[in-house]
């Protein structure tokens, strides 16, 4: 569950480096969306991080046991989520271009191909660089 985990990672950090200047000095107002995450915030910047490992070892726990199709569905679905909103963090507070949103749909295609060939066996073969015959499916011809 390396893709589950590294995006939640990534949303907490990018989101501990996101917050205002006076958060570092008044943990009373943290910019997070998240109800568990502006709480922990609210503690402190140390238990909102360990909120985030905790949840993504728990994610990653219960997608290790459950049946490998909602493993996948669990993993892609928090993956798309915590990847747009870790790259909203890199345009909105940490002034990144706007065309920062162009890497996050490749980079998230790329996670999700590299967990269903390596975390659930799907085969990706030469033949997904082709372009569909005139005799596949893809190309209405069934």
């Amino acid at each position: 569950m390396v893709g589950l985990s590294v995006f939640i990672l990534l949303d907490g950090v990018l989101t501990l480096l996101g917050q205002p200047d006076g958060y570092w000095t008044n943990h009373s107002s943290p910019e997070e969306r998240s109800a568990i995450g502006h709480f922990l915030l609210e503690y402190s910047p140390v238990a909102f991080f360990a909120g985030i490992v905790l949840y993504a070892g728990i994610l990653s726990f219960f997608a290790l046991i459950i049946p490998r199709i909602f493993s996948l569905v669990l993993s892609i679905s928090m993956i798309v989520g915590h990847s747009e909103a870790a790259f909203g963090w890199l345009t909105y507070r940490l002034g990144f271009s706007d065309w920062t949103h162009v890497l996050y749909g490749p980079a998230v295609a790329l996670v999700i191909i590299y967990i269903c060939g390596t975390q659930y066996g799907i085969k990706i073969t030469k033949d997904w660089l082709t372009s569909p015959s005139s005799e596949t499916p893809l190309a209405g011809r069934s």
